[in-house]
């Protein structure tokens, strides 16, 4: 299932389930308009190449992209 940013506050990530606990009263249909409650779905990237032994990666805030959607990113950083 994908990650979601809450768009007010970029807050991420957000599971579909915490969202779906931050509306307890809501029925949802199959798709779910998260736009509507003020969320945006992440699509996922994959990691990027890098030397396991030298470096290491992690993700970092998404970015929205040209195309109006938000994906994920990853940052690469030397080993200590």
């Amino acid at each position: 299932m994908p990650n979601l940013i809450k768009l007010d506050t970029l807050e991420y990530p957000v599971s579909v389930e915490e969202f779906k606990r931050r509306f307890p009263n809501t029925s949802f249909p199959a798709q779910i308009p998260f736009a509507d409650f003020g969320y945006a779905v992440v699509f996922s990237t994959p990691q990027p190449v890098h030397d396991a032994a030298s470096q290491s990666v992690k993700e970092i805030a998404p970015a929205l992209t040209h195309k109006g959607t938000w994906e994920q990113r990853w940052k690469v950083d030397k080993k200590v």
